[in-house]
Order: C-alpha cells, then sequence, then structure tokens
C-alpha cells in the first residue's frame, strides 16, 4: 500500500505539491512508526506548535526579527495576563498574535542572503 501526501491551498483549492511514499518506504517507516499516517500528522501539527511558540516568544519579548505593535501588545496583554512562557498562553491567543505580528519567513531570509 503506498501513500499519496497532497498539499492543497484551502482557499484555492489549487494543488501545491503531491508526495508519494511507495510501498517499500511504507514497509521500512513501519519499522519505526505504529501508524505512519499518525506519525506524519503528529510531525506536521508538533513542528507547527513550536514555530507558533516560538513567534509568540519573540513577539512579546524585546525581539527585533518579529515586531507587534506597541498598541496590539497592550491590547493582548490584558487577555494573556502574566505568563512566564508561551506555551502557557491559550492557543488562540498564540494565533491571534502570530495573525497580528510582523516578521520574515526562513524563505524570505534566505533568498535576501542569496541575491
Amino acid at each position: 500500500m503506498a501513500i499519496e501526501i497532497t498539499y492543497t491551498d484551502t482557499t484555492s483549492n489549487a494543488i501545491l505539491r503531491k508526495t508519494i511514499l511507495d510501498d517499500d518506504e511504507i514497509k521500512a517507516f513501519e519499522f519505526v512508526a505504529y501508524d505512519v499516517k499518525d506519525w506524519i500528522d503528529n510531525c506536521f501539527q508538533n513542528r507547527a506548535r513550536q514555530a507558533i511558540d516560538e513567534v509568540v516568544g519573540e513577539a512579546l519579548g524585546d525581539n527585533s526579527d518579529v515586531v507587534l505593535s506597541d498598541l496590539d501588545k497592550t491590547n493582548l496583554a490584558s487577555k494573556i495576563g502574566i505568563v512566564v512562557k508561551a506555551k502557557q498562553i491559550p492557543i488562540l491567543l498564540k494565533k491571534e498574535i502570530v495573525r497580528k505580528a510582523t516578521f520574515e519567513s526562513v524563505k524570505e531570509k534566505t533568498d535576501k542572503q542569496t541575491s
């Protein structure tokens, strides 16, 4: 049984990429993972969670790479309260911070360095 992973833009329904794991790759993967599909899903979701925490931590700190306006910081402060780490903030507030923050993606940074 091969598995095809399709990346789809949920706004336009355009297929961005397809990746296929063939029978041999699945067989080998099953040596290290109980359920290949669950492992893949968990990997994506866990890395996204870590990235959200990184952006939030930088946005609420004094890092110049991730900028959150003073007004947004003030408005969010009353919702967040006092926290020690980004992990303590509820996920919906963390996603709001990511939406409002301004920062360059790794691709943008890399493209700048190579041009």
